[in-house]
């Protein structure tokens, strides 16, 4: 069997689905969960997937929460 060769193009941008936010007693609470669109292409053609938690995880080295604090964090030094 070859190797598997191929290399992710681009990332996907859609509708703001990457955390949802919800206000229970009058607090926002930021469920920090990955999904990432992402497309594949090779030498025979292209797929789209579906990055969720785990897999971003250890993709980007980073919990969604650790980027959304070092966000957080980059957008208030602005």
């Amino acid at each position: 069997m070859d190797d598997l060769q191929a290399r992710m193009e681009d990332m996907e941008k859609g509708k703001k689905d990457h955390y949802h936010t919800t206000r229970i007693f009058e607090r926002k609470i930021f469920p920090c969960d990955y999904k990432i669109q992402v497309r594949v292409i090779d030498h025979i053609g292209s797929a789209s997937f579906v990055i969720f938690d785990l897999e971003a995880n250890e993709f980007l080295h980073k919990s969604a929460s650790e980027l959304r604090e070092q966000l957080t964090k980059d957008v208030a030094e602005l």
